[in-house]
């Protein structure tokens, strides 16, 4: 039986409350991660204002900052693409119009560095997100599918999932905001209610929010912007907050199943009954075609504002019950997410202390003060307010025995376990020197430290792990949300083809995207990889073919070129093509005259 309205605006708050409820301890650690890393807030603001009284420093030594940007340069630098390889029986040409069309995807998103941002977001706080999403900015009939990175403080998913798949959860929210305008033109419907529905005493962070000039006050623990000065009226754009809920539900589906292709389709209600009498009437069908009837989840897709369901849609992939989200965790502890920072901030609070005591301890010395045996009138004022500056002279007739306190040794035991402190730093979270290819007062060749940097990557290895992983995932979802939708028209799909000769996709001169569509060659024939897409890694792997061709393997020297980032090779190469020809032909010229 189908929901109301208001049951599934109950059912996706009642959720919303309790996932974020047990969320909240990772929130907090996740802001605290990133106070640390942008160097904001290392101190405890009552311990600054205390040091403040007493006239002592306190120092904010950022090391997180570097190595935190270390281990994401590093996989800026490394970045690697999504590629499709053919199984045993698969198709190459799917394949390789598969990668050709997830390409297309990322270069239109910038969704390397979407990627890139995500990665950073999961070093730093525990969790990056990406979402794909069909935009139609540019595209206005058919959209362009994007890959876009998400705050994290946003992404509230199904807190009862423990393992690292979300899809193994049944629910995911988004929140955002947005312009009150555009809910007006997109759900004209729906404008009549916005006021009531955002005026729920239940719901009150999701008040319609005023934005203008004046003075703007956010409280980030609710969602609610306070307005300083100005009146009502003065307030000519509105923006509310949405609540975006994915969600999955356990119904008894009907499938109609094709064994010979593989291919399996989600019958509709209405055209289950149609497709038994189909299999009835018609002998023919009955003997490649079956039904088959289990349980199976269910998408949902809910828009909310407040107390208003603004839409709400069945299966809005089209079958796909996979969230269109994607979660990267560098390190994930049965359902306990954690990044690179939280376990190297206590030894940077305790770096910045030793610095602050080993500065406040030079400062004591540098300025012992003075001592004198009898000292005339106020001249003891005059010591005081200039006896500590530089090329100052001081008149020993109106203080006799005037000397300057000798200062004791300075004490190096803080200066020294801050540099402690630093060392811990960079052996808890790997960023030490093998990783950063770098040995002080030592000279060696390039490709020694390769072999230590790679050797210094093991202890990141579950970060790069499971970083592929969630790239993976996004590679399996995009090729299915192609395949499944008309999200990429035929005419650019066809361009596609005529650009990479792929000739198995034109039939009688036209497009024939039926091996793409077909579930044996399209879904089953094809696993998601990646390839390397780093200048570095690239030069690497010539530099070692490059090396075995001098030891004699026999590498011709096309594939050497075609290996090279040199620039022009494509001229290169088709000036090889052209001496090779001309040598055979000279070849069979000179056996013809034989």
């Amino acid at each position: 039986m189908a929901k109301t309205d208001a049951q599934i605006v109950q059912q996706c708050q009642d959720w919303y409350r309790i996932d974020e409820r047990i969320k909240a301890e990772h929130i907090k650690r996740a802001e605290e991660s990133y106070q640390f890393y942008t160097g904001i807030r290392q101190w405890d603001p009552q311990v600054i204002a205390k040091l403040a009284l007493e006239g002592r420093p306190a120092l904010t030594i950022n090391r997180i900052l570097s190595i935190v940007n270390t281990l994401s340069g590093y996989q800026r630098r490394n970045r690697s693409d999504i590629k499709l390889y053919p199984r045993r029986g698969g198709s190459a040409p799917v394949a390789h119009l598969g990668t050709e069309l997830i390409k297309h995807t990322m270069d239109i998103s910038s969704g390397h560095f979407e990627m890139s941002d995500c990665f950073l977001d999961g070093i730093v706080c525990g969790i990056g997100w990406v979402m794909a999403d069909r935009v139609y900015t540019e595209d206005v009939i058919h959209g362009d599918l994007i890959i876009r990175k998400e705050s994290p403080f946003d992404i509230v998913e199904d807190q009862t999932n423990r393992a690292y798949d979300v899809n193994k959860g049944m629910r995911i929210c988004k929140t955002f905001w947005w312009e009150k305008r555009q809910i007006e033109l997109q759900y004209p419907k729906k404008t009549k209610g916005l006021k009531e529905g955002t005026e729920s005493p239940a719901w009150a962070a999701d008040r319609q929010v005023p934005f203008e000039n004046e003075a703007l006050d956010y409280e980030p623990d609710s969602g609610i912007f306070n307005v300083q000065g100005g009146s009502e009226e003065s307030f000519r754009e509105l923006k509310y907050l949405i609540r975006e809920y994915w969600y999955k539900e356990w119904v008894s589906a009907v499938f109609l199943v094709h064994p010979a292709t593989l291919s399996i389709q989600r019958l509709a209600a209405g055209d289950v009954k149609k497709a038994r009498e189909a299999l009835v009437t018609r002998p023919e069908l009955a003997g490649h075609f079956r039904i088959v009837e289990r349980p199976a989840p269910l998408m949902h897709r809910a828009v909310m504002v407040g107390d208003v369901l603004l839409e709400h849609e069945e299966d809005p992939l089209r079958g796909l019950t996979k969230f269109p989200f994607f979660r990267f965790c560098p390190y994930w502890s049965d359902g306990y997410p954690f990044g690179l920072v939280d376990n190297i901030k206590q030894p940077q609070m305790e770096l910045n202390k030793r610095r602050s005591q080993t500065l406040h301890n030079a400062n004591m010395t540098a300025n012992t003060g003075w001592i004198a045996d009898n000292i005339v009138g106020d001249y003891d004022q005059i010591i005081e307010a200039y006896g500590s500056k530089p090329g100052v002279v001081l008149n020993r007739s109106k203080a006799p025995g005037l000397q300057k306190i000798e200062p004791n040794k300075l004490d190096v035991a803080h200066f020294k376990l801050s540099l402690q402190a630093g060392e811990d730093m960079k052996d808890i979270s790997g960023i030490n020197s093998d990783l950063l290819a770098t040995r002080p007062g030592k000279s060696e060749s390039g490709r020694a430290r390769i072999v230590r940097q790679e050797a210094g990557l093991t202890i990141s290895e579950i970060t790069f792990d499971n970083f592929n992983r969630t790239q993976g995932d996004v590679g399996y979802f995009l090729w299915e949300i192609i395949r499944a939708t008309d999200i990429y028209s035929e005419q650019e799909i066809a361009s596609i083809v005529q650009e990479g000769q792929l000739s198995d996709f034109m039939k009688d001169g036209k497009l024939d995207l039926s091996p793409m569509r077909d579930w044996r060659l399209g879904r089953y024939g094809v696993r998601v990889g990646r390839s390397v897409n780093s200048v570095t890694v690239r030069q690497g792997h010539f530099d070692q073919m490059l090396e075995a061709a001098k030891a004699g393997l026999p590498i011709p020297p096309q594939v050497l070129v075609e290996m090279s980032d040199w620039p022009n090779k494509e001229d290169i190469l088709e000036k090889m093509k052209q001496m090779q020809q001309q040598q055979e032909q000279a070849l069979v010229a000179q056996g013809a005259r034989a």
